[in-house]
């Protein structure tokens, strides 16, 4: 056999394989939690979510259908969407960030912490 087609076959085999592991396919009740696990910029030591593309997990998650994130730069674990009924009472419980104020019913709204309501 000749060189160039095994090589030829073996490339076309490698990219296959990277465009099928690539695509996600989200369920209508599912969302995509996007990990990036190469990139030049790291998160700093106490931030545990990528605002601005840096590895780590990143904060906007993939809404459902298909869905394109490169291998093997990202991974995406897939999670049920969480939904609160009519009429009852979601709590969100923080695992970073300073404490409510003694007495406060909810955190204060900065803007440079994006829109995450």
């Amino acid at each position: 056999m000749n060189v160039m087609v095994v090589a030829g076959v073996v490339v076309a085999l490698l990219a296959i394989v990277v465009v099928l592991k690539s695509v996600h396919f989200i369920g209508a009740a599912q969302v995509g939690l996007v990990n990036k696990k190469l990139g030049l910029k790291k998160l700093a030591d106490d931030d545990p979510i990528a605002l601005r593309g840096e590895a780590g997990y990143q904060a906007a998650l993939l809404m459902p259908g298909l869905r394109w994130k490169l291998w093997p730069v990202f991974s995406v674990e897939k999670f049920p969407w969480v939904q609160v009924a009519a009429g009852q009472i979601g709590v969100v419980i923080a695992q970073v960030g300073k404490p409510l104020p003694i007495g406060a019913k909810s955190a204060r709204y900065y803007p440079e912490s994006g829109n995450f309501s």
